[in-house]
């Protein structure tokens, strides 16, 4: 006569077939007759064979890690008491043969009862889960040690999901912001929590781009805090697209201050070192003009006596000597002028509290006559009140306008913008044009003394104008630079210290 075991054992070896090439057993539970039918697989992910376990509840409950098994009890404790509602499954430690450990995923069903209402039999599975642990617990240990590496360079990350608006911070991102760590951002408060003006209106512009265009980006900008401490970072963001639709942005987000103080800190000795050598070199330049200028004038004026009384005598030839001797003095003239201005730049140290919007309309009104001539447009922000030297406040804005009318492009109406942008320690300033533009290898030589990037003939000048604008701009503890593109326009930018 066949036994329950026999026939259980026969009617299990089609699925025992079936799993026999997969990493899963099979295990059938008698639960009242304390006899649990365990498959072959089953044993194998233990290092086993068949006849090396008994099929009783007792092989297994014996293999688990001992501090997994209560957990486990307590799981299947709950499955008999919701009559099979409390799901039962779970992962665990199980020990192979050899000692190792081996992670199993069970699951598991009551699928008899008997008229008490006491399990009769349980079904299941088992799959060995050991590997993607191991992977699980490498991925794990990789995150560990680049949350600890981004702590310790204060580099946060941050994802925002554009369908539900949701925005995810990483621990670094929170404490950067300082906020608690079960803070929930949303991207209209962390927005606010950049600067009111530039870095405001900046992240905004960037994360409009990358959305609709996928622009990447990479800014420095000015947070303040929750605790309310002016912090800079750097935020750097990503589109990701599908189907031409941008699903998410994600990107670092890094505390700058110390590394951005450490900048200025060197910006401004060399800043200092610039002003005290140009200082120097404006002295020498003083003492030289002063000089030539008498010399000089000399020559322009027994020049102008021979033009006046004996060009008729003179041929053809020596009156154009004549003539050239005439024009170069007059440049020569223009040139020390322009030195001279130059050296007394060392004058504009006073400051006092001025209004650059009152300085920028005298400025426009001594300009007047060239800018109706050029038919030139020319718009402003609203100028702020603070300390400066309006002398070289109003030269600084003449400079910079007067060049922009003299390399407009002639085929097109000029349109020159002033506007400034308040951040933390300074007020930048730029003046934008629709001109000529500039090489962007010409950047720096552009505030080089006597540096000219046009033909003398075509556009006046002595090459000096920029060069007396970063000299009163370092007077200041600022900076100035330029930002061009060839046929398109420029736009000089300066900041001058609070």
């Amino acid at each position: 006569m066949i036994t329950r075991e026999e026939k259980l054992v026969e009617k299990n070896a089609i699925l025992e077939s079936i799993l026999e090439s997969t990493f899963a057993g099979y295990w059938d539970w008698y639960i009242q007759e304390d006899y649990e039918y365990l498959s072959p697989s089953f044993k194998r992910m233990f290092g086993y064979e068949d006849n090396e376990l008994d099929n009783i509840p007792n092989s297994w409950q014996q293999a688990i890690h001992p501090e997994d098994l209560k957990m486990v009890m307590t799981i299947y404790q709950k499955h008999i008491d919701s009559k099979g509602i409390h799901p039962y499954h779970f992962e665990a430690r199980y020990f192979h043969k050899n000692g190792s450990i081996v992670w199993i995923f069970c699951q598991g069903k009551v699928i008899e009862w008997d008229e008490l209402g006491k399990p009769v039999r349980m079904v299941g599975s088992h799959i060995d889960i050991t590997h993607s642990k191991q992977v699980e617990t490498k991925l794990n240990l990789s995150n560990e040690i680049l949350e600890l590496t981004n702590q310790l360079a204060s580099v946060g990350g941050w994802r925002y999901s554009i369908q539900n608006q949701e925005l995810f911070w990483t621990s670094v991102t929170k404490q950067i912001h300082q906020v608690t760590s079960n803070y929930k951002p949303d991207i209209l408060t962390a927005i606010d929590f950049y600067k009111q003006g530039f870095s405001r209106n900046r992240i905004q512009e960037v994360i409009s781009k990358a959305i609709k265009k996928g622009e990447t980006f990479s800014e420095e900008l000015e947070i303040i805090t929750a605790k309310r401490n002016h912090v800079w970072v750097r935020a750097i963001g990503k589109p990701h697209f599908k189907d031409g639709i941008c699903e998410y942005l994600y990107g670092t987000f890094q505390d700058i201050t110390v590394e951005r103080n450490k900048r200025d800190k060197l910006q401004e000795d060399i800043d200092e070192l610039e002003l005290l050598q140009a200082s120097e070199n404006a002295q020498m330049v003083y003492a030289a003009s002063h000089d030539l200028k008498e010399p000089l004038r000399t020559i322009h004026n027994y020049a102008e006596l021979l033009q006046e009384d004996y060009a008729n005598c003179l041929p053809a030839e020596a009156q154009g000597y004549l003539s050239s001797l005439m024009n170069s003095s007059v440049r020569m003239q223009n040139l020390i002028t322009g030195l001279l201005g130059y050296s007394r730049i060392d004058n504009f140290k006073n400051k006092t509290l001025v209004d650059s919007q009152k300085i920028l309309s005298e400025t426009l009104e001594d300009l007047f006559t060239i800018v109706t001539e050029s038919n030139a447009i020319v718009t402003h922000s609203v100028m702020p009140v603070f300390r400066a030297n309006a002398t070289g406040l109003k030269q600084l804005f003449l400079n910079l306008i007067s060049n922009a009318i003299k390399y407009r492009n002639e085929e097109k109406t000029l349109r020159i913008n002033i506007k400034v942008e308040e951040e933390k320690n300074f007020w930048k300033f730029s003046v934008k044009d629709n001109g000529i533009g500039i090489a962007k290898k010409h950047f720096r030589d552009v505030f080089l003394i006597f540096k000219r990037l046009h033909n003398r003939h075509k556009y006046e000048g002595a090459g000096i104008g920029l060069a007396i604008c970063k000299k009163i701009v370092l007077h200041h503890q600022g900076k100035i630079w330029v930002d061009s593109e060839e046929d398109k326009g420029s736009t000089f930018y300066f900041t001058l210290r609070k």
